[in-house]
């Protein structure tokens, strides 16, 4: 997305290279993706930075996430795309339970929910229950750390 108003930053402080980048002809690029459906709503799927290919087809990791939210056992998700042992990259999802829910059995529904709803490329490799998901101190999730662990594991 892309944004314009009189009231916009014109540049990021001390950062000349950022600013280059992300401010263009007086338009801010977000960095965020959107899709506009027939009736006109935006629908966001993610940020730019954040997708990767599986099988040369883009993921959007919130479109994933959104999947596993739908579960009333999960109350948060995140999903990043990590090297698997032969260097193919593969969606890795990281779930914070509710109240109690823990274990296969979760995971193992989670797996048949986004069987039923997502294309094979965008299906999870693999599923693991998390006490909570590495923040930052102001909140944002930390993909990076996220995307470690996937690949250790």
């Amino acid at each position: 997305m892309h944004v314009r108003t009189p009231s916009a930053s014109s540049g990021y402080w001390n950062h000349p290279d950022s600013t280059r980048r992300a401010f263009v002809d007086g338009w801010f690029r977000t960095g965020d993706l959107f899709t506009r459906d027939a009736d006109g709503f935006f629908h966001h799927h993610g940020r730019a930075d954040d997708v990767f290919k599986v099988a040369g087809q883009w993921v959007a990791p919130a479109d994933v996430e959104r999947v596993l939210l739908a579960h009333p056992a999960v109350a948060e998700a995140a999903v990043v795309g990590a090297a698997e042992s032969g260097g193919l990259i593969k969606p890795f999802a990281f779930v914070v339970a509710r109240n109690g829910a823990r274990g296969e059995r979760l995971a193992d529904e989670l797996a048949v929910l986004a069987a039923d709803r997502l294309p094979p490329h965008q299906r999870p490799r693999r599923i693991v229950l998390v006490d909570e998901l590495p923040r930052t101190a102001t909140g944002k999730l930390q993909r990076f750390v996220l995307r470690a662990r996937a690949e250790r594991t």
